[in-house]
């Protein structure tokens, strides 16, 4: 299991976790990642402060995006899911269905983002059984 903390304040208002791997990602046959995430209720999901184009709450929510790590910019041509989380204080498994993405050759990044992102919230979540399938 991995905790995963977001801290409070504006130099924290994009937290993620991310791997950059040396090799390209072949998502024609393998392009699905699972998930269990446990977001815990004593988060704050009701506070108030960001910056002005993003939703300044704290969302139960997790996104994965892929990247090209080789990129000055890799945000501008990522793919990204992001799934909502339903319930709190229990395990929940996610699904991120990349097949679309199937023809994409530049990606070698996996982030992890978990309550959105732009907010100055902290929180504190679990994740564990992150795969490929």
């Amino acid at each position: 299991v991995a905790m995963y903390v977001k801290q409070e304040g504006e130099a924290f208002a994009f937290a993620n976790l991310f791997a950059d791997y040396t090799y390209n990602f072949d998502l024609s046959t393998r392009n699905t990642f699972k998930l269990k995430v446990f977001m815990p209720s004593y988060n704050d999901f009701t506070s108030i402060a960001g910056y002005d184009w993003a939703i300044k709450t704290m969302l139960k929510q997790v996104s994965v995006k892929l990247q090209d790590g080789t990129a000055a910019q890799p945000w501008e041509n990522q793919v990204e899911i992001k799934k909502e989380v339903t319930q709190l204080d229990k395990w929940v498994e996610l699904t991120f269905d990349f097949s679309p993405y199937a023809n994409r050759k530049d990606l070698n990044r996996i982030v992890i983002q978990i309550g959105g992102e732009g907010h100055f919230i902290p929180g504190i979540f679990f994740i564990d059984d992150f795969r490929l399938e």
